[in-house]
């Protein structure tokens, strides 16, 4: 299940409980339209890590604490701790990172 962030939510409370991934997207992102059905297919898959998606437009203040250079983005977190970033839209990239998160 992806969560869905806020404006109102802060980075360290999204990435408090255990291993993280954030998306970040826009909705005039052709290429994050194409990954959110994957991110969200992935989500039942790596049950064990926590997904959130969060619009670039609407939480700023995150994106910024992120440091995000292009969309799609994806950042995962480990124990608080951001441990990879991906800045494509290559669904086995992604895969791949999120393996690796689980180790």
């Amino acid at each position: 299940m992806v969560r869905e962030a806020t404006p109102d939510d802060k980075l360290a409370d999204l990435v408090k409980d255990g291993p993280t991934v954030i998306s970040v997207n826009a909705p005039w992102c052709g290429p994050c339209h194409k990954m959110a059905p994957i991110f969200e297919k992935l989500s039942h898959e790596y049950k064990d890590i926590n997904f959130v998606k969060l619009d670039s437009e609407d939480c700023g203040d995150i994106c910024v604490q992120l440091g995000f250079k292009s969309l799609p983005a994806f950042f995962f977190f480990k124990d608080g701790e951001k441990v990879y970033d991906l800045f494509s839209a290559d669904p086995a990239q992604l895969e791949a990172k999120l393996k690796d998160l689980q180790h």
